[in-house]
């Protein structure tokens, strides 16, 4: 048997894989409140590790994932991260945020 060139490869692949559109960033508060939290946990800890599972299609999985990946020292830090962090932050967004977590943390 003749090995498949790189082209081969990636074309039987596209077949048994359909390539998906790449997910758009989260840029709004709004936006990232709902994205499902457990989702968002699975991707930040796979991306601190630079460890991705390519089968979730969660978005709250890639956006927790590249958020990892820059705390892992993996990425750098882009302009819509940080703009979306200074919301988050000075929304109010994160206080009620962090109540809650104590809360169930609390109830658990």
């Amino acid at each position: 048997m003749t090995p498949m060139t790189d082209q081969e490869l990636m074309a039987a692949f596209d077949e048994v894989v359909p390539r998906q559109p790449a997910p758009q960033g989260v840029t709004t508060v709004a936006e990232l409140q709902t994205l499902d939290e457990a989702a968002l946990r699975r991707g930040y800890f796979a991306g601190f590790k630079n460890a991705a599972d390519f089968t979730e299609r969660d978005k709250g999985y890639w956006h927790g994932y590249f958020n990892g990946m820059v705390d892992g020292g993996f990425l750098q830090v882009t302009p819509e991260q940080s703009r979306l962090t200074y919301d988050y932050v000075h929304s109010g967004a994160l206080r009620a945020d962090v109540a809650r977590w104590q809360a169930e943390a609390v109830a658990a």
